[in-house]
């Protein structure tokens, strides 16, 4: 089964067209190729989730994030080491999140 009917059967299904006797109309078909092309594309967007570095911290692995300093967005290093945990450099440190995936090859 390709993309396209995968992506039909599926949306035929979570709208329940077959039981309510309903047949694809063109905005149907516009939603359906977009779907398409969003899988062949691999363009379906990462959705980022900022968290307040006043309320949590990362988690206990050293890792590299996007940080929001002083209002600009940055990278910079989480580390975990003989039980402490520490930003490289906390200065301004208001946000953070993690490091998006990039799109695929």
């Amino acid at each position: 089964m390709n993309i396209k009917n995968t992506i039909i059967k599926h949306y035929k299904k979570f709208f329940d067209l077959h039981a309510k006797g309903i047949v694809l109309d063109e905005d149907d078909h516009l939603n359906i190729d977009w779907a398409e092309d969003l899988v062949k594309n691999c363009f379906i967007p990462n959705v980022m989730q900022w968290v307040v570095a006043k309320e949590q911290q990362p988690s206990d692995e050293t890792k590299q994030y996007l940080v929001l300093r002083d209002g600009n967005v940055e990278f910079d290093t989480w580390y975990h080491r003989d039980g402490k945990s520490y930003w490289y450099n906390y200065l301004g440190i208001t946000h953070w999140a993690e490091i998006p995936k990039p799109p695929c090859a």
